[in-house]
């Protein structure tokens, strides 16, 4: 028997096959096999694999292929070599999403007005730590001086940071503070602009000064190629797919320094520059991810500047998360314990069938708090006035329990800062690692 006709026979058959289009109707439904011929202890096989279309199983021996027939690789024929027969157009492969990077915790995502995580219901308390990175006081965080700061706190729980355009802040600097924050299943929420200036951090304005945002800022910042474009470009593509970054949110406390939400053009206006920022955020997210995975969000200051009831479920209509924060601690007696804007709150939350959240709160406590800054019962000097270990049971008690006891999915307490760089005085901005909070946090149990 001559081999060369052999061959050609076999490809003329593989043609055939192929351009007609039809397999044969085999038992198996993977595949079939019909033996053409045998010379010596070679067997030539033509075959029909479900996975690739039709092969000539060959000998080690070959002779020279035409048309769109080519040599591959194939573990059933003699030396793993085999004749493949294609019609001459072929199909892309799929481009792969990319796997998720970061702890091991698992995206936060949203059910109806539940943050969840791997099917269930989601909940956290912890602490803002933005003095992390130098817009806030100088210099950034050692690697180090994070890794006290994320293994102090519940490992999964959620925490938040600064990360402006137009201060010093590299996108190098918020992707290790992503890094160190994954090593402990810590989620963060990423603030991508502040609306209110401290030192030097967001001085990014449209009228280039650092006296808070101007009107024109809440038109222009979304414009392509706007310093906060450009910022949210880089910042959220690189981060993307790291389930580290629970939230982006697309600016701390606007209209409440500089420009207020009537002086920008209503709550119309206000909804359109947040509807903007979101679009923003998602399509630098799907650059990097190929699809959404984090939550977008929006931190007032306050509802009554930010429209009010009705002006709050506009601007957060196409939002993830709906948040406000909450200073009342220290501002009236023992019915004003909690915000008396919780209740709207949640009012704004279930019209928009949305989780909320309550990721700035805070009280002035110190050891050398003066007698005259006290201005509540909780905090009457025969009860030890403003101390650290009061501060603990005021926060706990009053602002995390009432809250997520009510519905909240995340209280976060103002403010976590480094040894040696607490803000002086009775403030808020003095909680380390020696203030009693920490433990007390570390330990709590979510009601």
């Amino acid at each position: 028997m001559n081999l060369s006709k052999i061959r050609r026979a076999v490809r003329a058959q593989g043609q055939r096959l192929i351009s007609s289009r039809r397999a044969p109707r085999p038992v198996n439904a993977t595949a079939f096999a019909t033996t053409f011929g045998v010379i010596g202890v070679a067997v030539l096989v033509v075959t029909f694999a479900a996975t690739g279309g039709w092969f000539v199983l060959l000998s080690p021996q070959s002779g020279a292929l035409t048309g769109n027939a080519k040599v591959v690789n194939n573990g059933s024929a003699i030396g793993s070599r085999a004749v493949q027969f294609s019609s001459s157009a072929s199909t892309p492969a799929p481009t792969p999403t990319p796997a998720p990077t970061g702890g091991g915790s698992g995206f936060i995502t949203t059910s109806g007005m539940h943050l969840m995580q791997n099917g269930a219901v989601y909940k956290s308390v912890s602490f803002n730590f933005s003095p992390v990175a130098s817009c806030w006081i100088g210099s950034n965080w050692t690697t180090a001086q994070m890794d006290q700061f994320f293994s102090a706190i519940p490992k999964n729980s959620l925490a938040r940071f600064f990360a402006p355009p137009g201060g010093t802040d590299s996108l190098g600097f918020v992707q290790q503070i992503v890094q160190e924050a994954d090593k402990y299943d810590i989620h963060l929420i990423v603030s991508l602009a502040a609306a209110a200036v401290y030192g030097s951090c967001d001085n990014a304005d449209s009228d280039s000064t650092p006296s808070g945002k101007t009107a024109a800022y809440y038109t222009d910042a979304v414009k392509p190629g706007s310093v906060y474009a450009s910022w949210v470009g880089s910042v959220v593509k690189a981060l993307a797919n790291d389930q580290g970054v629970a939230m982006w949110e697309i600016i701390n406390e606007p209209w409440h320094a500089g420009a207020t939400v009537d002086q920008i053009g209503g709550v119309s206006a206000a909804t359109t520059y947040t509807n903007a920022a979101a679009a923003l955020i998602r399509a630098a997210e799907t650059a990097g991810a190929g699809s959404p995975k984090q939550l977008i969000t929006l931190a007032p200051a306050d509802i009554g500047e930010t429209g009010k009831v009705s002006g709050m479920e506009s601007i957060f209509k196409n939002l993830d998360v709906v948040d406000d924060h909450d200073y009342s601690g220290d501002q009236g007696g023992p019915t004003q314990y909690d915000n008396s804007e919780f209740p709207q709150l949640q009012q704004i939350a279930q019209a928009l069938g949305k989780p909320y959240m309550v990721d700035e709160t805070g009280v002035e406590a110190g050891s050398n708090c003066d007698p005259s800054r006290l201005e509540g019962d909780w905090e009457n000097i025969d009860n030890g006035g403003l101390t650290l270990q009061n501060r603990v049971s005021f926060l706990l008690t009053h602002k995390a329990t009432d809250y997520i006891n009510a519905g909240a999915s995340y209280v976060g307490f103002w403010l976590y800062t480094a040894p040696g760089r607490e803000a002086g005085g009775c403030t808020y901005e003095n909680i380390d690692p020696s203030d009693p909070i920490m433990p007390a946090v570390k330990g709590y149990v979510i009601p």
